[in-house]
Parts: structure tokens; C-alpha cells; sequence
């Protein structure tokens, strides 16, 4: 009996078949691409563009640290002439454009000098080497303070920045005014491990990732027992703190804000939740941010 040949029907969804499990690989490669791959930092020319066309007066420094150097965006007030600093210490993965659009508001640029800078392992700091200490990357932050000689500062940070912030408000208190964070993720016991969290800080698999992805990961690995380690600091707080966070926040449960109630004291403590807003804050709720901001300078 000869072989039936296939019907019109069966061939059609064989090539449907194919070209779904085509788009689906592209798809997959696309998404690797721009996520995994991604190394998330703007070099100095593309920082000059972004301030330029914002008509915004800006310096890019770099200041030596380790056997490399950290890389400072710096916005607002003369540095002679401005009685405040704001820092913004970004997530992770990340770098300083996280806040590069609060560098150009022109509210803030009057009222302070306005400080971004690149973790350690990111953007143009000693990009893709892991520093996984929370008081080891405080220590980058009174590097910075030092080297801008200002004597008054507010902290603004956002996600995994946050434990550094509230390290650096505890041991240089006497300088800082504020510490404002963002959907932080500061609770030992509400550290959200993903099945893929370890991939890119595996020795075979972290070769598919980008330098930004591997450190985050290195980080994120071991942040439960850094948050452990700074636990008993809070409690010596003595800077008002505020805390924003939503209730939709997946990366960072919404109990993260509220593991600081109760360790810092009411009069310095205010946490606002938002029952409506995710881990991104910072960038959809900018106006209601800023105004937290001036109401401490």
C-alpha cells in the first residue's frame, strides 16, 4: 500500500508549528540579550548627551579607589557654594542614571549639590568585580563624602542601596540630615531568592551574563547574612529615615518596610506605604520623591 501523502491541513500547522517555535527562540535570544547581557551603564559620552540635551550643567569625576577608580556624576549648586549634598545610591543590578532624572529637576538643582555615582562592580566603577560587603560599600560612600567636603548630606536610595544607606547614616550621623529609601531591601528574613538568582555568579553559567548581572548575583547571594550582620545597627539610628514602599513590590516585600518599626525610634522613623505602587517608585512617584527630598533641605 503506498504511503499516504499529508494533507493540506497538517502541513499548514507543521508550519505554523515552525514558525512559532522560531519566533519563540528570538524571542528567547532578544529577551537574554537586553536583560542578561545587558551591562546597564552609560559611558561618559552618552552621560554628556543625556545632560546636555536636559540643558543641564553637569562634571563627570572619577576618584581613585582600590586598583581602579569610582565614577561620580555630579549636578546642582556649586560645590563652593552649596550648604547640602544629595546622594543617590542606586540598585542592583544598576548604575547613576537611576537618578539622573532627578539630577536635572530644576527644583533640586537650585537647592543642593546633586551626586550620583557607580557602585563598586558597575557602570564605570570597577565594572563586573563584586564587592558583596554592605559595610565595605559604606566605606565607598565616605570615600565620596570626603572628597566632596560638604558638610551636610541627605541619603536617597533605592533597593539593595538601602542597607548602605542606613549603614553610612548610622557611622557619619553628625553629617547626615536625611536618609530617604525607596522600596528597600533591608529584612534578613524577606530575601527573595529566584530560581535563576544564582545563575549569573556560577562558575560556568555567569559566561551568559553581563558583568552588571554577575555582580548583583554575587551580592544577592550573600545580602541575607550581610543584612544580619548590620541588624543590631539600626537600632542606634539617630537620623530621621523615611521609608516609601509599595504594596505591590514582588522584589521587595512590603514587610521590608516595616522590619524597621520598632528598631528605630518613632520620632525619627516615618514609613509610607503605597497600595498601589511596585519595586519602582523612584521613577513613578519622581514628583511625590522629590517633594520628601525638600522638605529636608
Amino acid at each position: 500500500m503506498a504511503d499516504q501523502k499529508p494533507k493540506p491541513k497538517q502541513l499548514l500547522w507543521k508550519r505554523w508549528i515552525k514558525w512559532i517555535a522560531l519566533v519563540f527562540i528570538i524571542g528567547l535570544v532578544v529577551s537574554w540579550y537586553f536583560i542578561a547581557y545587558n551591562e546597564m551603564r552609560f559611558s561618559d559620552h552618552e552621560v554628556s548627551d543625556y545632560f546636555n540635551q536636559a540643558n543641564t550643567a553637569f562634571e563627570i569625576d572619577y576618584i581613585p579607589y582600590e586598583d581602579d577608580r569610582l565614577r561620580l556624576i555630579r549636578t546642582g549648586m556649586p560645590i563652593h557654594k552649596a550648604e547640602k549634598a544629595i546622594i543617590f545610591l542606586h540598585g542592583a543590578p544598576g548604575a547613576s542614571d537611576s537618578f539622573y532624572s532627578y539630577q536635572i529637576d530644576s527644583t533640586l538643582l537650585r537647592h543642593a549639590h546633586l551626586v550620583s555615582f557607580d557602585r563598586p562592580g558597575y557602570g564605570y566603577s570597577n565594572y563586573g568585580v563584586p564587592l558583596t560587603g554592605i559595610k565595605d560599600q559604606a566605606e565607598v560612600v565616605y570615600q565620596i563624602m570626603d572628597h566632596l567636603n560638604i558638610e551636610n548630606f541627605i541619603l536617597v536610595s533605592h533597593s539593595y542601596g538601602c542597607a548602605i544607606a542606613g549603614v553610612v547614616a548610622l557611622e557619619r550621623a553628625e553629617l547626615i540630615d536625611a536618609n530617604i529609601m525607596l522600596c528597600p531591601v533591608i529584612d534578613p528574613l524577606k530575601e527573595i531568592i529566584f530560581f535563576v538568582s544564582s545563575w549569573p555568579s556560577n562558575r560556568i553559567l555567569k559566561h551568559f551574563f553581563s558583568g552588571a548581572m554577575q555582580v548583583a548575583s554575587y551580592v544577592k547571594m550573600v545580602h541575607a547574612d550581610e543584612l544580619i550582620g548590620i541588624e543590631p545597627l539600626w537600632n542606634e539610628t539617630e537620623v530621621p529615615t523615611l521609608v516609601m514602599h509599595g504594596k505591590k513590590d514582588w522584589i521587595a516585600p512590603v514587610e521590608n518596610a516595616n522590619y524597621l518599626k520598632g528598631k528605630i525610634s518613632k520620632e525619627l522613623l516615618t514609613v509610607e506605604i503605597d497600595e498601589t505602587a511596585s519595586h519602582f517608585i523612584p521613577w513613578t512617584q519622581q514628583a511625590k520623591v522629590i517633594q520628601k527630598i525638600l522638605h529636608f533641605l
